[in-house]
């Protein structure tokens, strides 16, 4: 624990908790309160409370939001904007909840929240037990090619696909709309605008503006599904039970647009890991990149129709979008070895995006 502070707040929380807890894990549970973790990631805390229970051990999390300058959780409880983050948060996630209920497929799930304590702005859910997606990208058995890895790989891969299919199509409000030409622009230029500066002027930028200027106004016409985004679909949000369903975590809900964004986030996760980058592509081989594509595409689409061009934008603003955030990564560790592998990468991003400009 950092503070006494820090300390305080899990006392009062794990207070609660001892008096509900049979409401959820049944009258023999019991709360270890002594025995918690508390885990810090950029925007929120997790309080780990584990649960002894007629059928085993499990554990109850606790999310708090936090801004990435927040130190403390007591200073988390002060921020109004996290409040109504939290709220949000967990109306949604009772929705989400219900339609995975209702959906009751083997190959996805999703997270349950149990409640939301307004006084410490914290959910309560149960933990997934898994093992994030990433994990199976990056694990030594996918670089020797084996075949049992690549073809377990590409399973989870259209789980979480299917996963976004029925978030899309059953919770996020869809609507038909015209292609939002000026939205997509401002954000073209905001990510390039960061990549820039990340890169101190090191990357021109002003050959992928032109290439995808031009595709905008291709766009226009186009009618496109637009709907409420998880916004942050990666590997490292994907959880991969023991059964082998897919869980996704950690939604931010607050944000509108095409369905592509989403699916761009997760195609393009392969090709930008480290461990790609820095073998030069040799990792995963450019032919399994494409058939872990395909998957995606086929669990999500199935049989129906969707703009290659709108997908291929989105790609590669996430990939200019995951290059800004290497490129950040290296100015803050100077030295000659990133400046190393500040070139690499950069070279490995060049020859990456023609591939969707």
């Amino acid at each position: 624990m950092n503070g006494a502070s820090d300390q305080t707040v899990v006392n009062s929380i794990a207070g609660v908790l001892e008096k509900r807890i049979h409401e959820w894990y049944g009258e023999s549970a019991v709360l270890d309160s002594n025995s918690f973790s508390l885990r810090r990631y950029p925007y929120s805390f997790f309080i780990g409370f584990p649960i002894k229970t007629s059928t085993g051990d499990q554990t109850l999390l606790v999310k708090i939001h936090r801004k990435p300058n927040i130190a403390t959780l007591a200073e988390a409880l002060t921020t109004n904007r996290l409040r109504e983050l939290a709220r949000n948060e967990y109306e949604m996630s009772q929705m989400i909840w219900r339609v995975f209920e209702e959906e009751n497929s083997p190959d996805c799930q999703a997270v349950q929240y149990l409640d939301h304590l307004e006084e410490w702005n914290a959910l309560l859910m149960r933990e997934v037990k898994g093992k994030m997606l990433k994990e199976y990208l990056l694990h030594p058995s996918l670089a020797v090619r084996s075949p049992k890895a690549m073809e377990q790989l590409l399973s989870f891969l259209s789980s979480a696909a299917h996963w976004l299919r029925i978030f899309h199509r059953r919770i996020s409000g869809l609507q038909t709309a015209v292609f939002p030409v000026e939205e997509a622009g401002q954000w073209m230029k905001e990510v390039l605008s960061k990549l820039q500066l990340n890169s101190n002027g090191q990357v021109d930028v002003a050959p992928y503006q032109r290439a995808l200027e031009r595709t905008l106004e291709s766009l226009r016409a186009l009618t496109i599904s637009i709907g409420l985004l998880h916004s942050d679909f990666h590997f490292s949000n994907i959880l991969i039970t023991s059964e082998g369903s897919a869980c996704v975590l950690d939604y931010s809900l607050n944000y509108r647009g095409p369905i592509y964004f989403d699916l761009a986030t997760l195609l393009i996760d392969p090709q930008t890991r480290k461990a790609q980058i820095l073998t030069g592509g040799w990792f995963l081989t450019s032919r399994f990149v494409q058939t872990c594509r395909q998957s995606i595409l086929n669990s999500y689409f199935g049989s129906e129709s969707y703009s290659e061009n709108v997908l291929n934008f989105y790609c590669a603003l996430a990939v200019l979008n995951k290059w800004s955030a290497d490129e950040a990564d290296f100015a803050i560790r100077p030295g000659v070895v990133n400046s190393l592998l500040a070139q690499m990468t950069r070279r490995y991003y060049a020859e990456l995006l023609p591939l969707y400009l």
